[in-house]
């Protein structure tokens, strides 16, 4: 999936596009998030074709959920992002996405759809979507 369908989708539902700073390399992730609450962002640099996306939702109190489809720890660059923008940060450590599959891009708008309704990222690891994708 690439930059373009990523950021139709997430302008295409309200509550996603009314919190959506955008898409970024991971080289390109602004320094401050401003009033932007969730970004999906590529583990490649803006020099490479891309490899993996991942997703950020931070809410109203600086708290910052960083999410892996894989269920990977942030990169250093994207830590960095969220050492400079929140207070604290939890992450998804659970593997939702068949490691043959490529639908990292749909599980991070799977995540910030719920993160924009209130819900937590307790809900996705409730889930075994693995299974069934």
């Amino acid at each position: 999936m690439n930059t373009q369908t990523l950021l139709r989708l997430a302008h295409s539902d309200p509550k996603i596009k009314r919190t959506f700073g955008g898409v970024f390399t991971s080289d390109m992730l602004p320094e401050k998030r401003g009033h932007y609450q969730s970004f999906i962002v590529n583990t490649d640099s803006s020099m490479s074709t891309g490899q993996h996306w991942q997703a950020i939702f931070c809410d109203n109190n600086q708290n910052c959920v960083f999410f892996c489809s894989y269920g990977t720890y942030p990169i250093e660059i994207i830590k960095k992002f969220l050492e400079r923008n929140s207070i604290r940060m939890d992450w998804n450590s659970l593997i939702l996405q068949h490691p043959k599959t490529t639908s990292c891009g749909l599980f991070c708008l799977y995540f910030l759809w719920h993160m924009n309704r209130g819900l937590t990222i307790e809900r996705l690891r409730e889930r075994n979507v693995c299974e069934n994708e």
